[in-house]
């Protein structure tokens, strides 16, 4: 099995049961007050709220055989174990002390996390201050603005405001339907946060242009950045821009003109170690910029309106590029439904990738690694709004592997199982040995060994 091009889709929020440590992770509940994720379960869970799943093609690839079911209340209704699936199956822990995408996704390549600051009572006045009262010149000028143009701005190009209400942990769906009025009305931005280490600023398209929003929101993430002394002092893993469309407070709708700005990695990464040994690395979607774009060589950030046309763009890099890593995030399992906690549209969401599958598992090859997992839970039949701390599914696909498992007469636990992985970076290890032929990052046990080993 000589490997030279891995695609690594992740499914982002679809976790697979709550983790040891779930109990020290939290949401808010009824009345604000903290619900611990220990009995989330993101696919569990949702099987059993909708009657069962239907997905033929994540049955076939393993899916149902990742958990050890002892009650039938732990399993995925309607999900069975195959004797012969057509994966590698497992599941992998969140090791970084956070359930953020950024760091998470930091960990899939390597890099294991404390963590950074949380603002369980909303971002202290020295923070907010820094926000309102910088100079914004520079990037208004550069997208023909100006004070006179732009509601949000002060002759003086420094903000008017924020919503002084919405500085708090809350939900951007319930946060702009909250105080879209305000917003409209004085022109001051919403900046929330969540459960997670992440500042985001949520405007009206047709207040403040997205254009100005990202770039406010850039100078944010510098005034916020590791080197400097806010920075330091207060800690944000990621700064998000949230623009919306509508009028109506019952019927807004955040638009994909969002852009994250994470903190840079602190330390080399798997992608950043493909680039430099000339492999090509392409981030499909939101991938790159949870990177700051370091170590890409090919950014494709079209196709955010909705997952199918994610694998879209995945597809069409798989048929552009037959070497290096092809990674992609498919952000709407979380943006859209885990955090609206919105039962119905995961669920669809779901059978929508499922019944693409076959299209990648054609168009992988004999030297291909699929590998299909997730960052973190976002159990959309929990409380809360927010990231749930599980395990991650691990599924890994190649045709000749494939070929050999369901004709093994060994049964399929000695073979396909890889167990449950010690942390998200043991899939970074893996593809560093199947790419570098070393498993070379700091953090991570491959499991690529072990598959060669499976297959004589």
């Amino acid at each position: 099995m000589n490997i030279n091009r891995v695609i690594l889709m992740v499914l982002d929020g679809v976790g697979i049961g709550a983790q040891p440590d779930a109990n020290k992770y939290f949401q808010r509940g009824p009345e604000g007050k903290p619900v611990s994720d220990k009995s989330a379960a993101t696919l569990q869970n949702l099987s059993r709220r909708v009657g069962g799943f239907d997905l033929p093609n994540l049955e076939k690839m393993g899916l149902g055989n990742i958990i050890d079911k002892i009650i039938e209340t732990e399993g995925i209704a309607n999900v069975e174990p195959r004797y012969t699936p057509l994966c590698f199956y497992g599941k992998a822990l969140e090791a970084s002390g956070a359930k953020d995408t950024v760091f998470l996704h930091w960990e899939m390549m390597g890099i294991i996390s404390k963590g950074a600051a949380l603002f369980p009572d909303g971002f202290p006045d020295e923070v907010i201050d820094a926000i309102i009262n910088a100079d914004y010149r520079e990037e208004t000028k550069k997208l023909g603005i100006t004070p006179e143009t732009c509601k949000c701005l002060t002759d003086d190009y420094h903000l008017k405001g924020i919503v002084k209400e919405a500085n708090i942990p809350i939900s951007g769906t319930d946060v702009i339907k909250l105080y879209h009025k305000s917003h409209a009305e004085t022109g001051n931005l919403i900046v929330y946060t969540s459960a997670d280490s992440v500042l985001q600023v949520a405007a009206n398209e047709a207040i403040l242009h997205p254009d100005l929003l990202n770039a406010i929101c850039k100078k944010i993430r510098e005034m916020l950045g590791s080197n400097t002394e806010l920075g330091k002092k207060y800690g944000v893993a990621r700064i998000i821009s949230r623009p919306y469309i509508g009028n109506d407070p019952e019927h807004l709708e955040r638009t994909s003109n969002r852009h994250d700005f994470p903190l840079t990695p602190p330390e080399q990464t798997l992608v950043d170690r493909l680039h430099e040994s000339g492999i090509l690395t392409i981030g499909i979607g939101k991938v790159a910029s949870l990177f700051d774009n370091r170590g890409f060589s090919i950014v494709d950030e079209k196709g955010k309106d909705s997952n199918i046309e994610l694998m879209g763009r995945t597809l069409l890099a798989m048929e552009r590029y037959d070497t290096g890593l092809i990674f992609s995030n498919l952000l709407h399992f979380d943006q859209s439904y885990g955090h609206r906690r919105d039962v119905v549209g995961f669920y669809r969401a779901l059978r929508e990738v499922d019944a693409m599958l076959p299209i990648f598992l054609e168009r992988t090859g004999e030297n291909d690694l699929l590998i299909i997992t997730a960052d973190h839970g976002n159990d959309p039949t929990y409380v809360g709004s927010d990231h749930t701390r599980e395990y991650v599914p691990l599924l890994v696909f190649n045709p000749i592997a494939s070929g050999k498992l369901m004709n093994s007469q060994v049964p399929y636990e000695c073979l396909s199982n890889l167990g449950t992985r010690t942390s998200e970076a043991d899939i970074g290890q893996t593809i560093a040995e199947a790419l570098l032929g070393t498993p070379c990052l700091q953090n991570g046990q491959s499991f690529y060994r072990q598959m060669k080993e499976a297959l004589g």
